[in-house]
């Protein structure tokens, strides 16, 4: 969700646990980053990112974001009344938002696996141990 936006499918691969430092407050979920939008800020293709779900963020936090039909991950920018999706990578235009915007959440984390040979997975659950929602 990292590149030029694709059709969003929700679905769940399966529930990970994960260290209590690294979940946010409240419902959150992990997708697995395509493309390389998003370099500019240290999320790379084949990152896994935690988001925390979010019906709203503010300028300036990295969304997840659905918008006619089609899922990304990009920061939302709001300026001169206009909000927009920018890449961090200045290969990729801004995505002006005209339609309604589904905001699905806000990253809060970036895991990476420096081992070679990691299967490809989709998006799972988190599930954490003693934390209050």
């Amino acid at each position: 969700m990292a590149g030029r936006p694709l059709v969003g499918e929700e679905y769940v691969e399966k529930d990970i646990l994960i260290p209590i430092e690294f979940a946010p407050r409240g419902k959150a979920f992990i997708l697995r980053v395509t493309g390389d939008s998003m370099e500019g800020v240290g999320i790379f293709a084949d990152d896994y990112v935690i988001v925390r779900q979010a019906r709203v963020a503010t300028p300036g936090c990295v969304v997840a974001v659905t918008v006619e039909g089609e899922s990304t991950l990009k920061l939302l920018q709001h300026r001169e009344g206009k909000w927009s999706l920018l890449a961090a990578n200045p290969k990729y235009a801004a995505i002006e938002i005209k339609s309604p915007a589904i905001v699905h959440g806000v990253v809060t984390a970036v895991m990476r696996n420096l081992k070679e040979g990691n299967p490809q997975i989709g998006s799972w659950t988190i599930s954490t141990r003693g934390q209050k929602e």
